[in-house]
């Protein structure tokens, strides 16, 4: 755990298991490591990434405003849901897209205790070239990312996966949105 948060801080990409799937993590804080993961993936600059964050009040550290349904949602989806908020702050130019980022509150204690030690929310996307299904199983994930990351931080159970969390989004109404990937 030491090596990967050592990883994180230098800037460097980790491939982890989340709360959801197996993913790539940087600092959401360093432009260059996310630029990073983009090349990873090779994904499309204009497709967003998520952030994570350890608590709700990190989250208020980078929302202007965090409606109450929101925290009801959260907790009765045991945390697996990832909210679009408008108008984010402290967050590097490349995470925002539309005015927006997509934040959610990991439940993981792995990612919990990687966020808190460094201080910073962390990138989260998953293990996957884009356009590709995700891996359902560490032994899915492609060659060339596991060989592009800077540390595979493994698991005792390595090829047990969930699923990607559901997605929301904050409408100009301060509503909720359903959001279909």
């Amino acid at each position: 755990m030491n090596k990967a948060i050592q990883i994180i801080k230098k800037g460097g990409i980790l491939l982890h298991k989340t709360d959801t799937i197996w993913g790539l993590a940087c600092d959401a804080k360093k432009t260059k490591s996310i630029k990073k993961i983009y090349s990873i993936k090779k994904r499309d600059l204009n497709k967003p990434l998520i952030i994570l964050v350890s608590s709700k009040k990190m989250l208020n550290e980078y929302v202007d405003k965090v409606p109450e349904n929101i925290l009801s949602l959260i907790n009765t989806k045991n945390g697996l849901v990832t909210i679009i908020y408008p108008n984010p702050k402290g967050i590097p130019e490349i995470l925002i897209h539309k005015k927006s980022i997509a934040i959610r509150i990991t439940k993981n204690k792995k990612c919990q205790e990687i966020i808190n030690k460094i201080n910073q929310p962390i990138v989260s996307t998953s293990a996957n070239i884009s356009g590709e299904p995700f891996p359902k199983k560490f032994s899915e994930i492609n060659d060339e990312i596991k060989e592009s990351v800077d540390y595979i931080l493994t698991e005792k159970n390595e090829d047990t996966v969930n699923k990607p969390s559901s997605l929301y989004r904050i409408n100009e109404k301060q509503e909720l949105e359903y959001v279909n990937r």
